[in-house]
């Protein structure tokens, strides 16, 4: 018989699951701005290394996430995203995950990319490196590094409406709202989507 600990975990992951069924909407606002050399270097100056995540190295460089997740971000490097993780003193403090536009615009997770964009899909800092700048060091080596790639001339980047702590250094890097998204999930899928407040459709 499962102890109680182990019965609120099957309870809370079934709740998840049932709500993630459920219809439910989502609002992303979303910032562009030029790419933006100066800010290369960002993760060296918090005494971190930048280490591009290939298909041979994504496991280790994501060992401490779990399988299933590990599995999508395999993906987006097949689908043509970038990705690097950030290591500091041997240990992995995070990674970045940007998709370019490509030939023609296309939906990447909650945005649309046109040709010109590079679009920084996730960023994700490991819980006890968190409150350190290390999110915001990202950003701004995405920024940089968007202006090595040719024919990029805008880089796109979004978060939910209420994330200050994001929003705020976004405004500083010369990023500038390019409008909302908003989005009509059910079981677990997007089934519509509305922007609104900017003349490029995302």
């Amino acid at each position: 018989m499962p102890d109680k600990k182990t019965e609120e975990g099957f309870l809370t992951r079934l709740a998840k699951a049932l709500r993630r069924r459920l219809p439910r909407t989502r609002t992303f606002v979303v910032f562009a701005g030029p790419p933006n050399g100066k800010y290369a270097g960002a993760m060296a100056a918090m005494g971190a290394e930048m280490v591009e995540i290939t298909p041979e190295n994504v496991d280790q460089a994501l060992s401490f996430r779990m399988p299933d997740v590990v599995n999508i971000l395999r993906r987006h490097l097949e689908n043509g995203c970038k990705g690097w993780f950030a290591v500091k003193d041997d240990t992995i403090i995070g990674y970045a995950f940007v998709a370019v536009g490509g030939g023609k615009p296309r939906l990447v997770r909650k945005v649309l990319l046109h040709p010109d964009e590079v679009g920084a899909i996730l960023v994700f800092t490991k819980p006890e490196f968190r409150g350190l700048g290390i999110g915001p060091a990202f950003a701004r080596e995405i920024i940089a590094r968007a202006a090595d790639i040719d024919g990029v001339n805008s880089v796109v980047m979004w978060t939910v409406p209420s994330n200050q702590r994001w929003i705020r250094p976004l405004r500083r890097y010369g990023m500038k709202p390019a409008g909302r998204v908003w989005i009509l999930y059910f079981w677990s899928r997007s089934v519509f989507r509305r922007t609104t407040g900017s003349s490029v459709k995302r």
